[in-house]
C-alpha cells in the first residue's frame, strides 16, 4: 500500500476509535439506590445525675445495650423507601428493686420509615414517621412521631438535617407524663477521613410539656462516634478479617419548669455495624441505608423522669376548663 494509503487509514482508524478511548477514560456514570442494609449493636455505661425535688436519683449508672436496623429498597432510580426498628434497654430495667429505677432511663423502642428523592451524587430530601414506647422512672408511655429531612453529600463530607414533631400518651397514668405536644430539631455532619473510617458529630433539641401541669421541658442532646474497620482483631482475626467497629459518647440533658427539676446523662459507648449494599463506608451512604432516626424513646422518658408523679396540688375548682385533667 502506498504511504499516502496508509496514512489516510491510520487517520480514519484513530477517528473511529477515539470515542472508545475517551469513554474508557471518563469516569463512570453515578450508581442509583441500592438494596442495602444495617445492623448497628452496642453496648455502654450511662451515668446519671440530677436535681430538684421530683428528681431523686437512688442509683448514677447503669449498663445499657442496644440494636439498630435498616433496610432500604429502591422505588425506581430515584426514591427509595427505608424502614427502621431499634431498641435499647438499660439493666436496672431489670430490676425488681424500684429504688434502683428511680429517676433512671429504663427502656425504649421505636419502628419507623422513610421515604426519599435522592440523587446520589448530590444529596436525598425526604419525610419519615413512626411509632414507639419509652420507660423512665417505671413509667412508660407510647408515642408517634413525624418529621421531614434532608442530606447533602460534599465530597468527604454528608451533612443531615431532621426536624419534626412528636406526642405520648401514658400508658400507666390518668395524664401524660411523658414529654408531650413536642418539637424537635438534629443535625449531624459526617466526615470520611478514608472510605471506610467516618468521623461523626451531632446536636438535637427538643421542646413540649410534660405531668400534670402541662409544664415545658427542653432536653439537648449530643454526640460524637468514629467508625473504623479492625484489619487485626485479636484472638479472632484470621476467622472473621476486618471487624466494623466504632466507639462513641452521647450526652444527654433534661430540664423541667416544675421545681427547677433538671437530669443530665454521659453514655460511652462500643459497638459494630455491618451493612450490605455497597463497596465501602462513603459509597454506602451515596446508594445505600444512610438515614436513621432521632433518639425520641429517651426524649419522652424525660418527661416521667422530671415529673413529680403526681398532682402536686389540688385544684380550687375542679370544673375550670382550663385545668387539665
Amino acid at each position: 500500500m502506498p504511504v499516502a494509503n496508509r496514512g489516510i487509514a491510520f487517520a480514519v482508524a484513530a477517528l473511529a476509535a477515539g470515542p472508545a478511548f475517551a469513554a474508557d477514560l471518563a469516569p463512570p456514570p453515578p450508581l442509583g439506590p441500592a438494596v442495602s442494609g444495617y445492623l448497628n449493636s452496642y453496648v455502654g455505661v450511662g451515668i446519671f445525675d440530677g436535681s430538684g425535688d421530683s428528681v431523686d436519683l437512688n442509683s448514677d449508672w447503669s449498663l445499657l445495650f442496644g440494636n439498630y436496623g435498616a433496610i432500604s429498597i429502591p422505588l425506581g432510580s430515584n426514591l427509595s423507601i427505608q424502614q427502621d426498628v431499634s431498641y435499647e434497654y438499660g439493666t436496672q430495667a431489670t430490676s425488681n428493686d424500684d429504688d434502683d429505677r428511680s429517676d433512671l432511663f429504663l427502656y425504649s423502642g421505636q419502628i419507623g420509615t422513610h421515604l426519599t428523592f435522592r440523587e446520589v451524587s448530590q444529596g436525598l430530601i425526604g419525610g419519615f414517621g413512626g411509632f414507639g414506647m419509652a420507660n423512665g422512672d417505671s413509667s412508660s408511655a407510647s408515642y408517634v412521631f413525624a418529621g421531614g429531612e434532608a442530606m447533602g453529600y460534599f465530597d468527604a463530607f454528608n451533612l443531615y438535617a431532621q426536624a419534626g414533631w412528636f406526642d405520648s400518651e401514658s400508658n400507666d397514668a390518668g395524664y401524660d407524663l411523658g414529654l408531650n405536644n413536642a418539637w424537635f430539631a438534629r443535625g449531624v455532619a459526617r466526615w470520611f477521613i478514608i472510605p471506610e473510617s467516618r468521623l461523626q458529630g451531632e446536636f438535637s433539641w427538643a421542646s413540649g410539656d410534660y405531668g400534670y401541669l402541662e409544664d415545658t421541658a427542653n432536653v439537648l442532646e449530643w454526640g460524637v462516634r468514629y467508625d473504623w474497620l479492625w484489619s487485626d482483631v485479636p484472638v479472632v482475626g484470621s476467622l472473621v478479617g476486618a471487624m466494623p467497629i466504632y466507639i462513641a459518647y452521647r450526652g444527654n440533658y433534661a430540664e423541667g419548669d416544675y421545681d427547677d427539676s433538671e437530669v443530665w446523662s454521659n453514655t460511652f459507648m462500643i459497638g459494630t455495624t455491618y451493612r450490605f449494599g455497597g463497596p465501602n463506608l462513603k459509597e454506602f451512604e451515596r446508594v445505600g441505608a444512610p438515614l436513621d432516626l432521632p433518639n425520641i424513646g429517651r426524649w419522652v422518658a424525660a418527661g416521667t423522669i422530671l415529673d413529680p408523679g403526681a398532682s402536686p396540688t389540688v385544684p380550687d375548682d375542679p370544673f375550670d376548663p382550663d385545668i387539665p385533667g
